[in-house]
Formats: structure tokens, C-alpha cells, sequence
């Protein structure tokens, strides 16, 4: 047996540590998964007779994720500032907007809806993706459910 580590982006919380295990877990030649996600890293321990890395990567992908060896990790950590920064952005944007709708709406301002629209999308922006690979694999998970929750307060 050999251990193999991957740096995961979208490796955020137990949900997709759920998913992973579901989608590599059940696979032969993969005998355990460790996972740190603070790190965003993914430790596999499987036998290299029956499986490649490039074999693990492409199963990520399939959970909705994106994988790399862990030594290359450098590399996607020089990737533009949208890779890097964006979950940040889009919820400094999203916050943003949310407060402004507010201060309009106690106002009595038009033009709240249009704020509180800008807040839901850069607020959903990373969610729906997972929601759809959620949905796609028949695998409801927080992502969908968050998703479901947005619609039923808009249409509320």
C-alpha cells in the first residue's frame, strides 16, 4: 500500500468529505482516506498495482471538486486572483449589497429588490454549482438544500 496526498479545492466541510468518501471510498484499490480540511488536503492510501493518481483526480472531478497532487499544490497557488480570493469577494460583495437593501428598505427606498437580487447570486454564486452536481448524482446534500431554501424565501 502507498499514500498518496491531494490538495482538494472545494474541500470545505464534512459535506464534502462525505461526498468523497462516497465517490472514491467504494473504489478497489483505495483501502482509506484521511482528510484535513483546513488544508484543503486529502491523504489516500491505496495500492499503486490497481490505480494511478490521474484515476483519483478524474473521480474528484466526478464528486464536483477539483484535485492536484499535493506537491504541485505551488502551482495552484500562484492561479489569478479570482481562484485565490474569490469565495471572499463574492461574500464581502453579497454582504454588501445585503446591507444596502436593508438601509433602503428601512428608508423607504425604491430599489431595495434589485440589492437583495445582487445579494442572493454573489452570495449563491459558489453554492449552486455543488447544488447541481448534488442534484446530478441524485445525492442531496447542504449545498442543494441551501439552494431550495433561497427559492422558497424569494418566492415567500
Amino acid at each position: 500500500m502507498k499514500k498518496i496526498a491531494f490538495k482538494v479545492a472545494g474541500l470545505d466541510c464534512a459535506e464534502e468529505i462525505s461526498i468523497l468518501r462516497k465517490t472514491l471510498g467504494k473504489r478497489e484499490g483505495i483501502a482509506d482516506l484521511e482528510f484535513d480540511v483546513l488544508n484543503a488536503k486529502m491523504v489516500v492510501t491505496f495500492d499503486p498495482a490497481k490505480l494511478k493518481s490521474d484515476q483519483m483526480i478524474a473521480w474528484v472531478k466526478e464528486a464536483g471538486m477539483e484535485a492536484s497532487l499535493w506537491t504541485e499544490r505551488e502551482k495552484l497557488e500562484k492561479k489569478g486572483f479570482w481562484a485565490r480570493q474569490g469565495r471572499l469577494v463574492t461574500t464581502i460583495l453579497s454582504g454588501a449589497f445585503l446591507l444596502a437593501a436593508i438601509l433602503f428598505h428601512l428608508s423607504d427606498q425604491k430599489g431595495a429588490e434589485p440589492l437583495y437580487f445582487l445579494a442572493i447570486v454573489l452570495g449563491a454564486y459558489f453554492v449552486v454549482p455543488k447544488a447541481y452536481l448534488s442534484l446530478k448524482r441524485l445525492q442531496p446534500d447542504m449545498n442543494l438544500l441551501m439552494v431550495i431554501a433561497i427559492l422558497g424565501a424569494i418566492t415567500i
